[in-house]
């Protein structure tokens, strides 16, 4: 219960929040509805039909096909001499991969190409810059607002202030006790701002928790120094996995090492872990060696997993591993941001349920914006028939 002076400062918070902050939460609300089903989007929109590879199914073939990858990608793009990230593909369909930091966007915040290449790896079947077509322009704006780095800051504010938003409407509906069946119905009410007062409680109320968990950790990914910095204080440094220094004085030569071996010296490791990306050798330079991300049992993200094995390009030995059984108590929250923020961690009802949270935040702005017009109309109605009134 709060004292009645605390309720109104509450109340004052919650408007002046709500209108401050509503149109860029709206954006960040509805872009973020469409990116919970992001990949799927993507690929109906855009990937051609392609058939399954159907050598590729058993999984002792599964490896051999990411050399023939790695080898369209470099007869394909010969002046792209850096590191390919490759997306593990287990189901026999078309392989992603990715080129950071490539000619064509220089300038660009974050705008690598992005491959895909058929099942069997043979050939390029689409490409484009990330952010240059609608899925990831949509990624875009959710998490910089087109804006880059400065646009991450004001993202991070953004849901810090959703949360404030949320939680002071919360606080100011709390009731007092002996009083909550009536706080929580549905009364018939004759006005519209009395109805509108009525769906907006009910609204916030059923989706209170899963957007406050959104907007935290939306406000924790777009702020991540912040974040660390604050999750250091109680639980130490977030430790993350660091490239390492080059192993050979010229770097690797391309396909020393095919991935087909590395991988099986990575698996060797972690035979339990299941594939999730492979980042390859430089043609020069560095990074000379394989990275594979894995995912263990227990991993939150399946996409994004936490388990990182380093595989020397020039021989095939193991130079590092970063098993994310051992990380600290503040890797660990870090680690679980990504997957509570998609909704992936949750599987398919609780993805679908963040597209309905995403639209109920809208549907919150719409009601409360609306309530607060009719609220200001009637008062000024109110005022003008008393100096009516008073006229003589």
């Amino acid at each position: 219960m709060v004292s009645l002076k605390l309720n109104k400062w509450l109340r004052r918070v919650h408007l002046w929040a709500g209108l401050l902050l509503g149109i860029p939460v709206v954006v960040l609300s509805l872009s973020g509805a469409a990116l919970v089903f992001y990949n799927e989007l993507d690929g109906a929109l855009n990937l051609p039909a392609t058939p399954a590879c159907d050598s590729c199914s058993p999984p002792q073939l599964i490896a051999p096909r990411y050399d023939r990858a790695l080898h369209t990608l470099r007869q394909t793009y010969p002046d792209l001499n850096g590191p390919w990230r490759v997306e593990a593909s287990e189901r026999g369909r078309v392989i992603a991969a990715r080129y950071y930091h490539p000619p064509a966007t220089q300038g660009e915040y974050f705008a690598p190409l992005m491959v895909w290449l058929s099942a069997d790896g043979s050939a390029v079947v689409r490409q484009e810059y990330w952010g240059h077509y609608l899925m990831t322009w949509l990624y875009n704006l959710h998490f910089s607002l087109l804006s880059g780095a400065t646009g991450l800051v004001v993202v991070g504010m953004i849901g810090v202030g959703a949360t404030l938003l949320l939680l002071s409407g919360l606080l100011a509906w709390w009731p007092r006790p002996g009083q909550w069946r009536r706080a929580l119905a549905f009364k018939r009410r004759p006005a519209l701002v009395g109805q509108l007062y009525d769906w907006h409680k009910v609204t916030g109320l059923v989706m209170v928790i899963p957007l406050v968990l959104l907007c935290v950790t939306g406000a924790m990914l777009a702020l991540p120094k912040q974040t660390s910095w604050v999750l250091s204080q109680g639980f130490g440094p977030v430790n993350t996995p660091q490239p390492l220094l080059g192993q050979n004085a010229g770097g690797a030569k391309a396909d020393t090492v095919p991935p087909a071996v590395a991988l099986e010296q990575a698996r060797s490791h972690y035979p339990t872990a299941t594939l999730a990306w492979i980042e390859t050798p430089a043609v020069t330079g560095t990074p000379d060696y394989y990275r594979f991300r894995l995912s263990q049992q227990g991993d939150p993200s399946r996409r994004f997993p936490h388990t990182f094995v380093y595989i020397s390009a020039a021989d095939g030995t193991l130079l590092y591993s970063y098993d994310f059984h051992k990380q600290n108590h503040a890797t660990t929250i870090v680690n679980w941001l990504h997957a509570l923020h998609d909704g992936t961690y949750f599987g398919l009802a609780g993805r679908i349920f963040y597209v309905l949270a995403g639209m109920a935040m809208t549907i919150l702005f719409i009601l409360g914006a609306i309530r607060y017009y009719w609220r200001t109309c009637y008062k000024r109605r109110g005022e003008g028939s008393a100096r009516h009134n008073t006229m003589p």
